[in-house]
């Protein structure tokens, strides 16, 4: 998916929406979970409103490992579809939006079953090929996956296969590459859990490699464990993909953590994590360094770029309490490559690849070291100089090198944004952000700041982007506020990344939404709602796309650099559709086409559109169809790559 999905998915759903709250009358509700940025490092208490009624414990399972998978790579469309299968009939939906507070909102439109994906090369023909993926029924009620790759080329089904999805499980299919001489191929992601009693759940996690060209099962790997709640909340053996690691040629592997733990609910922490590869091309285990273990924190281990100069990807352990860390390890081997026990980390804190900006021959990444919360002043040393010393409005966020990990600077922040370069003289740059909600009678506000600090630690710029919601206090005093930032891409080819913001706050039933587009040199908003390619068109800089629904889509890419339109492409289609988005991927040379997506309540439809908005291919299907029906090839030069 394109880089801005964690922010477009998370605004679109909210921004047509209704807030529901615990006083207001309405229909049973399935709850469809969209992780934020910041929900996966998050302890299961958080995911919550208390652990002493066993649906709230699945219920914050389930959240939890969402949040995981979504960050271990698992593209949001899927997240959605996925759970929209799995809903029952006449279930009236609802989107959660998780960072601190869950918040219900009342979805009038409906969710796609099915998602569209880049994949590699799998016939060899020099097109990128594509997996069409579609979540359903089958007709005795079983609930199912259909995973089919299509040729990028004319949309061809090369081949397909129906697989089961349990109850309380679900089924991902992850392009990556697989099998001994490491082809593109397909990773079946089964996550779950099942009840064994009131105060134990089992979790488990399942990958399947198929053969890219065949779909052929080549191996599986799976892992199993618990958790328990007779005191807090324990997990014993618990298994969390973090993600797919070039650790070595040919196939990519697999990066496993076997959790044992414990947190009484009251900050008291401590934990063990062995961090395990499996093999991409025979699904063999083995142990990737040695286990992770503190006395007062859950240790978390997330998948990075090359950190050691061997051009193949590492992993960095975060260990947060009395005794913070952050450890640089190899992907191949575990073995550690530099270890930096200078910050305060709280949990929550969390890595940023951040370009390569000090001159080392590998990026460099800044650190948001989390902020402490009232309930664990113990923790680490207080950030920021406040107040009160145990809970400051803000955390940190480091720049370390990415080759040493030695600290450059610390800033005052609530996340970061790899903005590369900022000010005047376009300098090397970090983008750091804060995030903060005030409340009373008139209402809710939050506000974000968008800054940049160069290398010295001097800030470029501070720009504020504030939102409103009204006071309501008809259904009690609930108040929420979110802010983040994501660079996407470099609009105008002038080293500086560009982003969007969203901006949202909620009192009582009123919820007011803003997102825009910002200027990654200067944090300025840049004019109109549009949404990122996420690659380039044209080969002069990233891109922007609007895509409207309805009786037939209308897909209008515009420059990055000036907004002149450099196509306008209606698709027509047999059934009216009410949601509709589009994103780049490289199919076929230089530059990216796109993949849009659209549907309702009961259809689905998928166009492939290369870089001068000429359909490739498209494909249309009802809602609950898991059959690999041909695609209808468009009229025009398909070989195009480049406006």
């Amino acid at each position: 998916m394109k880089l801005a999905t964690a922010s477009a998915l998370a605004t679109s759903v909210l921004a047509a929406a209704l807030p529901l709250t615990a006083h207001a009358a309405a229909p049973a509700r399935y709850e469809v979970f969209v992780p934020s940025a910041a929900a996966a490092r998050q302890p299961l208490a958080h995911f919550a409103d208390s652990l002493a009624r066993p649906a709230d414990r699945e219920r914050a399972l389930r959240r939890r490992q969402l949040a995981r998978v979504a960050a271990a790579g698992v593209p949001a469309s899927l997240l959605r579809a996925a759970q929209v299968a799995a809903a029952p009939q006449g279930a009236h939906f609802t989107q959660v939006q998780d960072d601190g507070a869950v918040i219900a909102v009342s979805s009038t439109g409906s969710i796609s079953t099915s998602a569209l994906l880049p994949a590699g090369d799998v016939n060899g023909d020099g097109v990128r090929d594509l997996l069409d993926v579609r979540f359903g029924t089958t007709a005795s009620n079983q609930q199912a996956v259909m995973t089919a790759v299509r040729s990028g080329t004319t949309g061809a089904v090369l081949w397909h296969r129906l697989d089961a999805v349990h109850p309380q499980h679900f089924v991902f299919p992850i392009p990556t590459s697989v099998g001994v001489g490491g082809h593109p191929g397909v990773v079946l992601l089964d996550v779950g859990f099942e009840k064994r009693s009131n105060d134990t759940i089992d979790v488990s996690d399942r990958l399947t490699a198929l053969d890219g060209r065949a779909g052929r099962k080549l191996w599986s790997h799976g892992d199993q464990g618990s958790e328990s709640f007779a005191n807090g909340f324990s997990g014993k053996h618990e298994p969390n993909l973090t993600g797919f690691l070039q650790a070595g040629p040919g196939a990519k592997s697999a990066l496993v953590t076997i959790s044992d733990y414990s947190d009484d609910g009251s900050g008291t922490q401590h934990g063990t994590v062995a961090v395990y590869r499996i093999n991409g091309a025979n699904g063999a285990a083995t142990p990737d360094g040695a286990p992770v273990t503190s006395s007062d924190a859950i240790p978390r281990v997330f998948g990075f770029t090359d950190l050691s100069g061997d051009t193949r990807e590492d992993y960095l352990v975060l260990t947060a309490g009395a005794s913070p860390s952050v450890e640089a390890r190899q992907g191949g081997t575990g073995q550690s490559i530099w270890r930096n026990t200078s910050l305060a980390l709280q949990p929550g804190a969390y890595p940023l690849p951040a370009g390569r900006l000090t001159g080392a021959a590998v990026q460099d990444l800044a650190v948001t070291t989390g902020t402490p919360a009232p309930m664990l002043p113990t923790i680490g040393t207080p950030a920021g100089d406040v107040a009160d010393p145990t809970s400051p409005a803000h955390g940190q966020v480091a720049l370390l090198r990415g080759d040493a990990g030695t600290q450059v600077w610390s800033q005052v922040g609530d996340g970061a944004f790899a903005v590369q370069r900022a000010g005047a003289g376009k300098v090397a740059a970090v983008g750091v952000t804060t995030s903060d909600t005030t409340s009373d009678a008139n209402g809710t506000t939050e506000t974000l700041h968008l800054q940049a600090y160069d290398l010295s630690g001097a800030q470029l710029y501070d720009q504020a982007y504030t939102v409103q919601a009204p006071g309501d206090r008809s259904s009690g005093t609930f108040s929420y506020g979110f802010a983040d930032a994501f660079a996407v891409g470099d609009l105008q080819q002038d080293g500086a990344l560009d982003g969007e913001a969203v901006i949202f706050a909620v009192d009582g039933s009123n919820t007011r939404i803003r997102t825009l587009l910002f200027d990654g040199s200067n944090g300025t908003a840049l004019p109109g709602d549009h949404e990122f390619v996420g690659g380039t068109l044209t080969g002069a800089g990233d891109d922007l796309v609007d895509v409207t629904a309805g009786t037939s889509i209308t897909v209008t890419a515009r420059s990055g650099r000036d907004l002149h339109p450099l196509f306008v492409r209606r698709l027509p289609t047999h059934a009216r559709t009410d949601h509709a988005y589009a994103y780049g991927a490289k199919i076929r040379g230089r530059c990216a086409g796109l993949i849009v997506l659209s549907g309702s309540k009961s259809s689905g439809y998928a166009a492939v559109l290369t870089a001068t908005g000429v359909p490739r291919w498209s494909i249309e299907h009802a809602a609950n169809d898991l059959t690999a029906k041909a695609a209808t090839l468009g009229v025009g030069p398909r070989s195009a790559s480049c406006g």
